[in-house]
């Protein structure tokens, strides 16, 4: 059900998607992100406000720490599931892998290769930090608009 609390979650954790996709843009070689990662930060951003910490909002400040760090590191995680996904599918569209197993297998070699890429500090703190920000603006709509 739509409340208060799960709008500012989406809202804020959309900004915070927005945010962290212009941090990891040096990260990537030659600044040469791909195209539709501002898009998905912020979708995703929506979806992880929305459903994950939408769900806890309203349970206290320290609370929701815990659950902006829960909402951050999901967020990374299914960022780098799809812009592995996205990498795999251009690979195979070259013919660079000689089966479907091989694709898929390889995908997650190349999440692990663009989280290591990505594991500088100023990401991995904006990515905490971000999430704890984005989290505690939510459970403040959240304890005022009930």
């Amino acid at each position: 059900m739509p409340t208060a609390a799960r709008l500012a979650a989406a809202v804020s954790f959309a900004i915070f998607g927005w945010y962290m996709a212009e941090v990891v843009t040096p990260f990537y070689p030659q600044e040469n992100p791909p195209s539709f990662l501002i898009a998905l930060t912020i979708a995703l951003g929506v979806l992880c406000g929305w459903t994950v910490y939408g769900n806890r909002a309203g349970r206290g400040y320290i609370a929701s720490i815990g659950t902006g760090l829960t909402a951050a590191i999901i967020f990374g995680f299914w960022t780098l599931l799809f812009v592995g996904f996205y990498e795999m599918i251009d690979r195979s569209l070259r013919r660079f892998y000689d089966g479907p197993m091989e694709a898929l297998v390889e995908m997650f070699g190349l999440m692990a290769d663009i989280g290591w890429t990505l594991a500088e500090s100023p990401v991995v703190i904006s990515l905490l930090v971000g999430g704890i920000i984005a989290a505690l603006f939510a459970e403040y709509f959240a304890k005022r608009y009930p």
